[in-house]
């Protein structure tokens, strides 16, 4: 850190001075009480937030100004900050750049006093004893000691010294824990061969479950092979009863013909009575008559019979196409329901 300016504005005697410092040492030379210890003074407002009596400038009258500040230019690290202490009636602060810090007693902000780096030992006043001649032994440890950072090198083996604790607790308990870890680990040395058994236990479940589904085609299909022979039992009844019938009507048909005979014979019987002429004995022909008026009477019930039967056709009709699909549904079966062994197309 190197201070570049000063700028001091009504404080103790002086109303307003400038002063730009140089590299290397500067010298302040005036008479005595032209004011060069106010200029220190003024320096130490900024640097330690120092309150001195009568800070504020009085002109003739007695009469104490409206404000003071002291503004400090200083390089640091290549750059360049004003740090202004400024106080009035109302207000007291520091400004740092274009930031403002509320000044609070003697506590100089930490953003500023980091800035510095400075301590009373930095400063020799003009009625303050010899640097270190006339200070005691333990004082002089004690500035050598702050010179030197010795303190804060105390503090911080102390600091060191307590992680290191810490990091030997924590290594001891994680120790332990790794033991605990270990122990706990050993019963599950048999871990592997429960997956395996495991793997080989799903495998066989997945297989179990594809063979019940294989398992509930096949029911399905042994359970249409029985509504097809239920079928074709009722279609080979439905052929018997359509063979009868065809027998009954070529019976019809004779019945018929011989009716027609009869009609015939009642009319040329009825003609050659008119006409006196004597015929043969028709009592053949009599029997043959009632014998076709007992199958007449049963016309009607095998009219109802061809009826039925033709019902029964447009049913077995239905019954051959739902036997056509089954046909196909048991084209695919790979396995036979019964014995369980592969079907050859």
């Amino acid at each position: 850190m190197k201070f570049l300016k000063i700028e001091i504005t009504n404080f103790q005697k002086w109303k307003h001075l400038s002063i730009d410092f140089t590299d290397g040492v500067n010298c302040i030379i005036a008479p005595t009480d032209s004011g060069k210890s106010a200029i220190i003074r003024a320096l130490c407002w900024v640097l330690f937030n120092k309150n001195y009596k009568n800070l504020r400038r009085k002109d003739k009258n007695n009469e104490v100004s409206a404000s003071t500040s002291v503004k400090l230019t200083i390089e640091h690290e290549n750059e360049t900050f004003i740090v202004e202490r400024y106080v009035d009636n109302k207000t007291s602060y520091y400004k740092f750049n274009d930031e403002v810090f509320k000044a609070l007693n003697k506590k100089v902000p930490d953003k500023i006093q980091k800035l510095f780096s400075v301590s009373d030992i930095n400063v020799q006043t003009q009625f303050d004893p010899p640097f270190l001649i006339t200070s005691t032994s333990g004082d002089i440890s004690k500035l050598i000691n702050e010179m030197i950072g010795l303190e804060e090198m105390d503090a911080m083996e102390q600091q060191v010294n307590s992680e290191m604790k810490a990091c030997l607790s924590e290594e001891k308990n994680l120790e332990t824990t790794i033991s605990s870890t270990q122990y706990d680990l050993s019963s599950f040395v048999l871990l592997s061969d429960f997956e395996s058994d495991y793997n080989k236990a799903s495998s066989l479940y997945q297989k179990i479950a594809d063979n019940d589904q294989e398992l509930r085609k096949i029911a399905l299909n042994v359970s249409n092979i029985a509504s097809i022979n239920s079928t074709l039992s009722l279609i080979r009844t439905k052929t018997q009863e359509e063979e009868c019938l065809h027998s009954i009507g070529a019976m019809l048909k004779s019945v018929q013909e011989n009716k027609d005979q009869l009609d015939r014979l009642r009319k040329l019987t009825t003609i050659l009575s008119q006409k006196e002429i004597n015929i043969p004995d028709s009592s053949s022909l009599d029997e043959k008559y009632n014998k076709l008026k007992k199958i007449s009477s049963t016309k009607n019930t095998i009219q109802k019979l061809v009826d039925h039967i033709a019902a029964i056709n447009k049913d077995m009709k239905v019954c051959s196409d739902r036997l056509k699909l089954t046909e196909d549904a048991l084209s695919e079966i790979k396995v036979c329901p019964t014995c369980g062994r592969a079907i050859e197309k």
